[in-house]
């Protein structure tokens, strides 16, 4: 038997492993606790093992899983090994078609029966909260020394103070499925398709939320305005295949994009990502 480590950590561990039966990949996830979301660690099991994948298509699903097995505190799968362009090597023209599509997949599965172990919709609003008066990143945004130019630390400030009419006007766009993790490192582009991967986030939430990380996370500054202008019309024409927009001019994607890497960008030191989501038009 051969094993190549894809992926290695404390409590995940995903190996390539090629023996008798052929070559697969094995996922083991060790039990934590995710903050206000307790059971995510055992999630992609409990959809594999109820047959979450037949709601898709060959031109975006995960990938298919052969086997699937928990016990206390861990969960392995096993599942097929996905060849294709992933990561940083995902052309913007890619990563518009992975947008169009993926808005037309959460249109088409509005309806779609899932089992009950989908993350909320208050999950979003949970993760903000973790922004509190408590934390280094919160106080250090409002310091008298912070570096920062003083017209992003307001738009980060001012997110804060109008998180609540934020979150209630993002309340009315329809509840959709979401990854939850939609980021150029869970997606593979093949010739047959695309292929998501990692769904222990996955859950009921809004249309902003995928289409947000999908544009921000793991980019570069400079891009993201420019991604902005592609990846959001994109997205918009799948969901409309399904669902009516009408009476959603905005999608609240910059306010999302805010909310869920604002203080992550501010901690990094990133004042160019947040720049260029300071000059993205407030309504996209």
């Amino acid at each position: 038997m051969k094993e190549t480590i894809l992926q290695g950590g404390t409590l995940g561990d995903v190996r390539l492993i090629t023996d008798v039966n052929g070559t697969y990949v094995r996922k083991v996830q060790k039990q934590w606790q995710h903050p206000g979301d307790p059971d995510s660690w055992r999630r992609e099991h409990d959809l594999f093992a109820a047959g979450f994948e037949e709601l898709f298509t060959d031109e975006l699903r995960p990938p298919v899983c052969y086997q699937t097995s928990i016990e206390e505190g861990k969960m392995e799968l096993k599942m097929e090994y996905v060849e294709g362009v992933s990561g940083a090597a995902l052309t913007l023209d890619m990563l518009e078609a992975v947008a169009e599509a993926w808005g037309e997949c959460q249109g088409r599965l509005r309806g779609a029966s899932f089992p009950p172990c989908l993350s909320n919709p208050a999950f979003i609003e949970r993760e903000f909260a973790q922004w509190s008066p408590d934390t280094w990143e919160y106080k250090a945004l409002r310091a008298a020394d912070c570096d920062l130019p003083l017209h992003l630390r307001d738009m980060l400030i001012d997110t804060q103070a109008r998180s609540g009419e934020i979150f209630a006007q993002i309340r009315v766009l329809p509840l959709v499925f979401c990854h939850r993790d939609l980021w150029i490192e869970n997606i593979i582009v093949t010739k047959n398709g695309i292929r998501l991967i990692d769904w222990d986030g996955a859950g009921r939430g809004y249309p902003c939320e995928d289409i947000a990380s999908l544009i921000a996370d793991g980019m570069p500054g400079d891009p993201i305005g420019m991604y902005a202008e592609r990846l959001v019309p994109a997205y918009r024409r799948g969901l409309s295949a399904h669902m009516d927009l009408s009476n959603a001019p905005s999608l609240h994607v910059r306010d999302m994009i805010l909310i869920k890497f604002g203080y992550r960008f501010f901690q990094a030191g990133n004042a160019e990502a947040l720049q260029a989501i300071y000059e993205m038009e407030e309504t996209v």
